[in-house]
C-alpha cells in the first residue's frame, strides 16, 4: 500500500477516533446513571470508603466530596462530552483546542481517581496518553513538538502490544496454547454461544490463534523500522484483533482508542 497521511490528516483521524471513544464511554456511563446514586455500584458513598481516600488529608477529602457525588460528577461527564465535540469543529490550529484537551485530560484523570477502588480502566488510561500528547502539541504546535507527540503515541502503542504479548508468554495457560481457548469458550467472557461452541470444537485452530495473538503482540514494535508493507499487515491484523474483541467480548471502546494510535504510526513510518 502507498497511502500517505499529511500532518493535518494524521491529527484529524486521531482526533476522530479519540472523540468516538470518549462519546461511547461517556454515554455508557450516563446509561447506568442509577449505579452512581446512593446504594449503586459506583456510588460515591461506597467508593469514598476506600483506604486511599480515607487516608488522605481532610482538605483533599473535602474537595473530592464536592465533585464526586452523582450530580456534580455527571456535570463533569457532560462537560467532557462538550470538550470532546469541540474537537470536531475547532480547526487544528485553534488556541481553544488547549482548553478542550485540558478538559478531557483533567476529567479523564478524575475518572481514574474516582474508580480507584475497582481499578483504573485500561482504555481510559490509554485515552489519557493520547490526550496528553495532543495537549502538549496544542500548547506548543511547533514541528518538533508535533513530531515528538506523534512519536510518543506511536511508541506507547508499541509498548502496550509488547507488554500484553510478554505477559501472555509469562502465563502458563497461554504458553500451553490454552489461553485463547479459555477466553473464547468461557461464557462469562464470550457470551455468544455459537462462538463458544465453534472454538470448543476446533481445538487446532484455537491453538493456532492463541500463538498468532502472542506473536503479533510481541513482534508489533518492528513496525517502526520494518517498512510500510509490514506496517500495513500489522495494522490490518490489529484491526481484526480489536474487532474480534469488540464483538466477542463486547469491549467496543478498546477498538476505537487503540486504533486512534494508528494514524501516528502511519505518519512517522512514512517519513
Amino acid at each position: 500500500m502507498s497511502l500517505q497521511l499529511s500532518l493535518a490528516q494524521t491529527l484529524g483521524f486521531t482526533n476522530l477516533f479519540l472523540v468516538i471513544y470518549v462519546l461511547i464511554d461517556s454515554f455508557e456511563k450516563i446509561s447506568i446513571y442509577k449505579e452512581y446514586l446512593a446504594g449503586g455500584l459506583f456510588s460515591w458513598n461506597l467508593l469514598r470508603k476506600n483506604s486511599f481516600f480515607t487516608s488522605r488529608p481532610e482538605s483533599f477529602r473535602n474537595f473530592i466530596d464536592v465533585i464526586f457525588p452523582a450530580r456534580p460528577w455527571f456535570f463533569l461527564i457532560a462537560l467532557r462530552i462538550v470538550c470532546c465535540l469541540s474537537l470536531l469543529v475547532l480547526p487544528i490550529a485553534s488556541p481553544f483546542l488547549v482548553c478542550s484537551y485540558a478538559g478531557l485530560f483533567i476529567i479523564g484523570s478524575l475518572m481514574n481517581l474516582r474508580n480507584l477502588a475497582y481499578g483504573a480502566e485500561t482504555e481510559n488510561r490509554f485515552c489519557l496518553i493520547i490526550t496528553g500528547a495532543l495537549l502538549l502539541r496544542s500548547l506548543a504546535p511547533t514541528d518538533m513538538v508535533t513530531l515528538a507527540s506523534l512519536w510518543f503515541i506511536a511508541l506507547q502503542a508499541c509498548l502496550s502490544y509488547l507488554t500484553a504479548g510478554v505477559s501472555k508468554l509469562m502465563n502458563i495457560n497461554w504458553r500451553n496454547g490454552n489461553g485463547f481457548k479459555r477466553i473464547a469458550t468461557a461464557y462469562e467472557f464470550t457470551s455468544i454461544k455459537k462462538v463458544n461452541m465453534f472454538f470448543e470444537e476446533h481445538k487446532t485452530l484455537t491453538r493456532l490463534i492463541n500463538w498468532l495473538v502472542i506473536v503479533f503482540e510481541c513482534a508489533f514494535p518492528i513496525v517502526l523500522f520494518a517498512g510500510r508493507g509490514v506496517l500495513w499487515w500489522f495494522l490490518f491484523a490489529g484491526i481484526i484483533l480489536h474487532l474480534a474483541i469488540a464483538i466477542g467480548l463486547r469491549l467496543g471502546k478498546f477498538f476505537w482508542i487503540w486504533v486512534a494510535t494508528y494514524p501516528a504510526l502511519i505518519y512517522i513510518t512514512q517519513r
